[in-house]
């Protein structure tokens, strides 16, 4: 395993306590990462069991195109 690919390299840089956060954006029993076909099967299933569920998707903008935000 590479430097660059070992979990403490995804931390934030200054971590902050759950308790100095005003206000959370949302509460879900299952967050799935990505939207492929896995990410899509596995918010279909969860939302199925019963379970809150949230999809998150990465977006990649190119500034360089007109009308991109």
């Amino acid at each position: 395993m590479s430097a660059a690919s070992t979990p403490t390299d995804a931390l934030p840089s200054n971590p902050r306590s759950a308790d100095s956060i005003e206000s959370w954006w949302g509460e879900y029993d299952v967050v799935v990462v990505g939207f492929g076909v896995a990410g899509g099967a596995a918010a279909i299933e969860a939302q199925r069991a019963g379970a809150s569920t949230s999809s998150l998707r990465c977006v990649e903008w190119d500034l360089s195109v007109p009308g991109s935000p």
